[in-house]
């Protein structure tokens, strides 16, 4: 089933015009910019189904019902989507991207809304960048969101493609007035490239990454075996020098070794202690003053206090286990049976991201660079994965940009001929 919904069939009112397929190409065929949005079961293209492709502009809206098709993009229209040089206007573009890479469509040519939105407000603002808030500060137009979700639980009704339709009415405007303040701060180089870019962070996303999940568990395990030893020598201490205080008194039936009833895990309780022993906990952070057991701000006082270097590698060894342990099975795919993260492309320092805790996705790009760990991620047969890493990436950057006499002398002659030593 394909719906036209626009102006001129009152289509806003909730009457709307069935096309065929071939009309709704045609119309769609003569458009250079074409806004775009999906609706799908859910946030794994995976697992979840995609239910309908809306294409169009502020005149014409085309909502495709993908669900008729048995939950297959007909081939006509992704022959149309991956051939099509016109620009596909998005709005969070690497969600919709990965559900039409599932089903062998890449678009050509990508223009984010929310990502130029980003571009153009880093640093300067929090306010939000979902569409519903693009719409009132663009085009004076407060977005209904109230049927969100509807389309799962009572499938394509009027209300439902008539929400459809609406999240591409005002791409186009929003882009329009957007590329006016990108050229007034000489920014098309940047929306250019991370357009380009958000193209191949959704494929990574997409494809994911294999890991050897025998391997990473027999890891894991070890590593556990680590954090029972190291708070073994935490306990062992304070029996040494003498807190008996800090056990239960009750003695293991087997081993004869007493039940510590601290909880090295919880920063009051180690804070008391630490403060017990004449170990200074309070740093100043922006003005206030506050307890800490962080090494980064009382790590300067293990030299005096062995306790804390025993308690530091405690603590390096409960986040490995944590952060990196059998919890990790979790997120290995059901279908592909790879690790799928997720990236932020723009955080406020410019920098990119990956990991989503909420999603369940793990952070790829803060790896522990040990040979073992990065020995569980393996590449398919036939593939080898290769290791690239830019030296001085910003400076470098930087001088090419600039064009600075100084900065390129330093870089055409290498570190070592250079005057400039500072660097």
């Amino acid at each position: 089933m394909i719906y036209l919904v626009s102006t001129q069939t009152n289509a806003f009112d909730g009457e709307f015009k069935q096309i065929t397929l071939h009309q709704a190409l045609d119309m769609l065929s003569g458009l250079k910019l074409i806004g775009t949005d999906t609706e799908t079961a859910g946030l794994d293209c995976y697992t979840k189904p995609l239910l309908t492709i809306q294409l169009g502009n502020a005149e014409f809206q085309i909502v495709f019902d993908i669900s008729s098709y048995g939950g297959i993009i007909p081939k006509q229209l992704k022959d149309f989507l991956n051939k099509s040089e016109a620009t596909f206007l998005l709005q969070n573009a690497k969600f919709d991207l990965k559900f039409l890479y599932y089903q062998d469509v890449i678009l050509k040519h990508v223009y984010d809304t929310m990502l130029v939105e980003t571009i153009l407000t880093i640093g300067l603002q929090k306010d939000g960048r979902d569409l519903k808030t693009l719409c009132q500060k663009y085009c004076n137009v407060d977005l209904d969101k109230s049927v969100r979700g509807e389309i799962i639980t009572k499938g394509l009704s009027a209300a439902v493609i008539r929400y459809a339709a609406y999240d591409v009415v005002y791409l186009e405007e929003i882009r329009r007035k957007q590329m006016s303040q990108v050229k007034y701060l000489k920014l098309d180089n940047a929306v250019s490239l991370d357009n380009e870019f958000v193209k191949v962070l959704a494929y990574i996303e997409y494809c994911g990454i294999k890991l050897d999940w025998l391997k990473w568990k027999e890891k894991s395990l070890k590593e556990l075996e680590i954090v029972a030893e190291r708070k073994q020598e935490l306990d062992s201490w304070l029996l040494t020098n003498g807190y008996n205080k800090y056990f239960s008194g009750i003695r293991d039936l087997f081993t004869g070794e007493m039940d510590c009833i601290l909880n090295w895990n919880s920063s009051q309780q180690v804070i008391k202690l630490f403060e017990e022993l004449g170990i200074p906990c309070e740093v100043k952070v922006r003005g206030e003053t506050k307890k800490t057991v962080e090494q980064k701000s009382i790590g300067k006082y293990a030299d005096d206090f062995p306790l804390l270097k025993l308690y530091f590698s405690y603590k390096d060894a409960v986040k490995q286990t944590s952060t990196y342990g059998l919890n990790w099975q979790s997120m290995i795919n059901p279908v592909t049976g790879r690790i799928h993260t997720t990236f932020k492309q723009i955080m406020n320092t410019g920098r990119l991201s990956s990991g989503n805790s909420r999603e369940n996705k793990p952070n790829l790009q803060n790896l522990p660079s040990d040979e073992l760990t990065r020995s569980c991620f393996i590449s398919e047969s036939g593939y080898k994965y290769i290791a690239v890493d830019y030296c001085a990436q910003e400076s470098i950057i930087l001088a090419n940009f600039s064009q600075d006499r100084n900065l390129l002398d330093f870089y055409a002659k290498g570190f070592e001929d250079s005057s400039m030593s500072t660097y």
